[in-house]
């Protein structure tokens, strides 16, 4: 996808009976454009039914990611023409933030300006003495290859199979090893039993009498499970498993290699779908010369030719509009032989099996405001003044504004507000967003893991009453019981800002205490207002014990009879009974208006 491309036309004039043509004006020179923004990670993940390739394509509040950019450099640029003329001059052009600051900034650092003066010459490519902005975006063409990075992420410690062996010790009456069908339906009365809070789900720390403790739960080996305070480990981080790789260039050659490997059990070097397990449609669109196996040259087209899918990754500013949906590599046909979930509006899940490909947007925040670039320069003012002189910045715990100083001086008046280091902050801040992680990592999920679908650290009643068609799908078909055979190893991909990214309990292994989708408890505010001020315990149903009106009125909303009122059944309920001119006003965030 190219940003600021510039067409260019030229036309040619032929003159007849002429003896001399008139002297023609030379061309300008065309005005140099950014490179293309990159916005695509491949995702190779080798289960074990057979190995897929995931396109993850990435947007910003719905627009293509080059659209943000240029948003964000159309900002930067418009904060930095001070005079507003459309163009920088040698003063203005100083203050801009040289490449390598915005190369920090988009890796998660603050960008400061480091001493590094810009020159227009730096940017002026046609030599006319000004900087129009197609030269100003030109000069970031560099920096655009920090927009989308993948990281391997480091498990803390995978190694949680008390936590399994717990949960199957409760729902596993007859002590047989295995969850049949009853003990797995029951498992809404077994475990709603130690919902301490009555908040009905059971969350890690009442599954464990006390998880603050080293130890709890510990294996018969004496390895902890939890290793010491907030799940962090006493022993060595475990190597991550290689099952899943993100690539931000073309996959490499060697991919075929490595799949022949993997797949080829009869050693000829081909593979035949008994190895490979494409479905009938990926096999035949590959096998060229149709005798029922791929050569190395056939599994190449996998390799450089269409995914087998695509997963529409939307970043946002507002967190919570974050959204994640996957298509066809056609866009038009179904997907073939993949089995598609979207617990949340944020994460596809794509199964093989008994393992999974979980990719998602980082929506979870654990720092709130205290790392927030908008809201830090202002914290480093002295206490009780609201501007400050060069004067005021000289010691030594000022020296961060004294750095800033002058490019943060908006209206150049020789103070520096409050107001202004903030707007400041946000330029920083507002580069900062475009730059994107693809955090990966493969491991083995625990029995609690598998049975809270959701991820957000708790079980809930929806997912309670759905465990066992869930579960028993992992066994494969003709199976009757759930065993812990349905533990293998899965893969996780989160895209999102750097920061959330890096701190995304998915990909940190088990987190008792999370990740919560919903921390502070307080119920997302969607829908009727009635329905999210009912939904007490924030897992986004309305249960029969939350609600406060009669059976019948219960019945009337819950339309397909599980006994939880969904969102859509809400909304459904309040355009029934409520004309559509009646409806409340709605905020900008599409709740209703107080």
């Amino acid at each position: 996808m190219n940003v600021l491309r510039t067409l260019t036309t030229s036309l040619a004039v032929g003159l007849t009976g002429v003896a001399a043509a008139a002297p023609v004006e030379p061309a300008p020179a065309p005005t140099p454009v950014a490179d293309p923004v990159p916005d695509t990670v491949e995702v190779v993940f080798t289960a074990k039914a057979r190995p897929v390739r995931v396109q993850v394509r990435m947007t910003f509040d719905g627009m293509a990611l080059a659209e943000r950019w240029t948003e964000v450099l159309r900002e930067q640029f418009a904060a930095f023409d001070r005079d507003g003329n459309g163009s920088l001059n040698a003063e203005e052009t100083a203050r801009i933030f040289p490449v390598a600051s915005v190369r920090k900034i988009l890796q998660g650092g603050f960008g400061l300006n480091e001493g590094q003066a810009v020159t227009p010459k730096d940017l002026d490519a046609n030599g006319d003495g000004k900087v129009t902005f197609p030269e100003f975006a030109a000069y970031y063409k560099d920096a655009t290859a920090e927009l989308v990075k993948p990281f391997q992420a480091q498990l803390y410690n995978p190694d949680t199979s008390a936590v399994t062996r717990d949960l199957f010790a409760r729902l596993d009456k007859d002590k047989d090893g295995k969850l049949s069908e009853a003990e797995v339906r029951a498992a809404e009365k077994v475990l709603l039993a130690i919902d301490s809070d009555e908040d009905e789900c059971v969350s890690y720390q009442e599954l464990a009498a006390n998880p603050f403790l080293p130890g709890v739960l510990a294996n018969p080996n004496g390895d902890g499970m939890m290793g010491g305070m907030m799940g962090r480990p006493n022993r060595a981080v475990t190597p991550v498993s290689p099952d899943v790789t993100v690539y931000t260039a073309a996959l490499p050659g060697t991919l075929v290699q490595q799949v022949i490997k993997l797949y080829d059990r009869n050693g000829d070097f081909e593979l035949g779908r008994d190895e490979i397990g494409f479905d009938e449609a990926t096999l035949a669109r590959l096998d060229r010369n149709k005798d029922g196996k791929l050569s190395p040259l056939e599994l190449d087209r996998w390799r450089t030719g269409q995914p087998d899918a695509v997963v529409i990754a939307n970043a946002a500013r507002k967190l919570a509009d974050s959204s994640a949906r996957i298509v066809a590599a056609d866009g038009e046909t179904p997907v073939e032989g993949l089995s598609v979930s979207s617990p949340q509006p944020n994460r596809v899940v794509i199964r093989f099996g008994a393992q999974t490909l979980d990719i998602g947007l980082s929506t979870s925040n654990p720092y709130g405001d205290r790392y927030s670039v908008a809201l830090m320069y202002p914290q480093f003012f002295p206490a009780g003044k609201d501007e400050v002189t060069e004067k005021d910045v000289v010691p030594p715990q000022f020296q961060i504004l004294r750095v800033i100083f002058d490019a943060a001086d908006f209206d150049g008046d020789g103070k520096l507000t409050k107001a202004e280091a903030r707007r400041y902050g946000e330029l920083v801040q507002g580069l900062g967003s475009v730059g994107l992680s693809a955090g990966y990592v493969s491991r083995t999920p625990n029995f609690f893991q598998l049975m809270d679908e959701s991820s957000d650290g708790r079980i809930s009643l929806r997912e309670l009453r759905t465990a066992w068609p869930r579960l028993i799908a992992l066994e494969g078909e003709g199976k009757t019981a759930v065993t812990q055979a349905v533990l293998q190893p899965s893969a996780v991909v989160r895209v999102g800002s750097r920061q959330l990214v890096q701190a995304d309990p998915m990909l940190q292994g088990f987190n008792p205490f999370g990740p919560r989708s919903n921390p502070t408890g307080a119920p997302a505010q969607r829908g009727p207002r009635w329905f999210w001020k009912l939904d007490r315990n924030g897992d986004g149903d309305v249960s029969q014990a939350e609600f406060v009106g009669s059976a019948a009125d219960f019945a009337a909303i819950d339309t397909d009879k599980d006994g939880l009122i969904t969102l859509p059944e809400a909304e459904a309920y309040e355009r029934k009974v409520r004309p559509a001119k009646e409806q409340p006003a709605k905020v900008a965030d599409g709740t209703p208006a107080k």
